[in-house]
């Protein structure tokens, strides 16, 4: 919740025939919506080995496809360890155990690793 915001409300859905907490995005990034449709036609378009992706809210975008290699820039250290813990958000925990968090702001950290790599 940011403000009177409430974003991915009950993001880890139950499936209806498991008994397992499965991380199903269930507000604006659920399947089949908009950002859905944009990020698989992109996908279809032109697959990424590697995704940026700016703030951790950005997790439910998960699960990630095959051979994707996704890096969280975010900027606030509490939302890195709300998103980190299972019992609060499970997209990271379950569908990018090992993703890169790169904390600091985005605009800095961004551009120091492309600097980096080229």
């Amino acid at each position: 919740m940011h403000g009177n915001t409430i974003h991915v409300p009950n993001a880890c859905a139950r499936r209806r025939h498991a008994d397992t907490r499965a991380a199903e995005p269930l507000t604006y990034y659920y399947f089949g919506g908009p950002i859905s449709e944009v990020t698989e036609t992109a996908r279809a378009r032109r697959p990424a080995e590697h995704v940026a992706v700016v703030g951790l809210g950005r997790g439910a975008l998960l699960p990630r496809h095959e051979g994707e290699t996704w890096t969280f820039f975010e900027i606030d250290p509490e939302v890195v360890r709300l998103a980190a813990t299972p019992n609060t958000f499970r997209f990271l925990s379950s569908c990018a155990p090992s993703a890169p968090v790169v904390l600091g702001d985005a605009r800095l950290t961004l551009r120091l690793r492309r600097r980096q790599s080229t």
